[in-house]
């Protein structure tokens, strides 16, 4: 009895460091400006809208207290079934993918903090894909009804959901257009690039930077049609090219600039973009290409980011 309780002690306090090391990294940037009661103003409707819709849940709901905790491995929802649940990601990844019926799975998509989950064509129906949790993740699960009701009365909040879903629409194009036009090497860059970029809605900046990333190798490769084989060996060449190093779930982007520019973001071309840009229009176009592909970030703030990149500098 004693050696059981011993074992439940250590496998209880493993989970709660795991938790919290993985809580300091993604909360600073999703839960600093959540200020519950405090409505969002017209500004930071338009910039910043992962965060903007966070904070707008939380005058309605209280998410930090009624917000579960799933450990890795564990699914939200599986393809083939109904989920009943919407749910609103606070703190961890969550792996979105099909599988077909020779066992081949291809993800979908990595779903970040402020991400909502749940969501289909047709309610009440059996999901197309799995939602697995990569990491410890905290997320508040909404039953559908009353997640139907939040979202009918409050037309704010109605408008931040659409640009959510607007940007993981563009975000599956930048995805299948990465998969079918780019190379392996490029494939990869540029996955790791837009991970940076919507985990800190920037691009990065200094060299030798170390980030947490729950992949594996053969997730990489699900994500972007590749073998593991390939992957290792594209990753080991990024290494010797002193570009990137990835090990035991830990980014080191060696070289930030030699990231930007293999991943087709190049810093040379922002320059030239943004000031043709301003001649037309107070506002970038940042879907052109050489600028942050649209999908990375959610809102105006992609903008922001630009310009800051244009200029060497953090936005």
């Amino acid at each position: 009895m004693h050696l059981l309780i011993g074992r439940v002690a250590c496998g209880l306090l493993l989970l709660t460091k795991t938790h919290r090391s993985f809580e300091s990294l993604a909360r600073p940037a999703i839960w600093s400006p959540l200020i519950s009661g405090v409505r969002v103003s017209d500004e930071e409707l338009s910039t910043g809208t992962k965060m903007a819709l966070l904070r707008e849940l939380t005058a309605v709901v209280d998410l930090e207290t009624g917000a579960r905790v799933f450990p890795p491995g564990t699914y939200l929802y599986r393809q083939g079934e109904a989920c009943s649940s919407r749910f609103v990601v606070l703190c961890g990844w969550v792996a979105l993918s099909t599988l077909l019926d020779n066992g081949s799975c291809q993800t979908l998509d990595f779903a970040l903090p402020g991400a909502v989950l749940g969501l289909q064509a047709t309610a009440g129906g059996p999901m197309y894909h799995s939602a697995l949790c990569l990491s410890i993740v905290r997320a508040y699960a909404f039953p559908r009804r009353n997640f139907e009701t939040i979202f009918e009365t409050n037309s704010r909040l109605a408008l931040l959901l659409c640009h959510q879903i607007t940007a993981n629409e563009a975000r599956a194009h930048d995805h299948l257009t990465n998969i079918g036009l780019r190379s392996a090497r490029e494939r990869i860059v540029r996955l790791l690039l837009e991970l940076y970029v919507r985990l800190y809605d920037r691009l990065p900046s200094t060299p030798g930077e170390v980030i947490s990333l729950p992949l594996s190798q053969e997730q990489i490769g699900h994500a972007l049609g590749l073998t593991y084989v390939h992957v290792c060996r594209m990753l080991r060449s990024l290494r010797e090219q002193k570009i990137v190093r990835l090990a035991n779930h830990r980014l080191e982007i060696i070289e930030p600039r030699a990231l930007i520019i293999a991943a087709g973001v190049c810093r040379e071309g922002l320059d030239e973009k943004m000031k043709a840009s301003a001649r037309v229009a107070p506002a970038p176009n940042i879907s052109a290409t050489g600028l942050l592909p649209p999908g990375w970030i959610v809102g105006g703030r992609a903008a922001a980011v630009a310009t800051a990149s244009a200029r060497g500098g953090e936005a």
